[in-house]
């Protein structure tokens, strides 16, 4: 496994390496050769995410959608589904609001 590790580590960003590895893997299994379960997970490629949110109230809106006290709950939300999904790149338009906070969560963790 320590050289699956290596090897994922090398091809960096590019992503259809990856692919492209796990597919052998696959094949591999399906003539009955045993992969351990971890090389799965190692050369899982990131998830794609498209994401739509609100944007930020603005101060006369009747009535809220997406409040600015609602900022910091909306962010740990959003960090705790890119966790979850093993998120790696990202799409947004970037507008106002969560649309900012995704895009912010995106670099944080490194993806793109």
């Amino acid at each position: 496994m320590a050289a699956y590790t290596a090897a994922v580590a090398l091809v960096g960003a590019k992503h259809a390496a990856l692919v492209s590895s796990l597919q052998q893997v696959r094949l591999l299994q399906v003539v009955g050769v045993s992969v351990p379960a971890p090389i799965h997970e190692i050369l899982r490629p990131p998830t794609v995410v498209a994401f739509v949110g609100h944007m930020l109230d603005r101060r006369d809106r009747v009535s809220p959608r997406f409040p600015v006290h609602l900022e910091t709950r909306v962010r740990e939300a959003i960090d705790h589904e890119l966790e979850r999904l093993n998120a790696g790149i990202g799409y947004c338009s970037l507008a106002n609001g969560s649309d900012i906070l995704f895009a912010e969560a995106l670099q944080d963790r490194d993806a793109r």
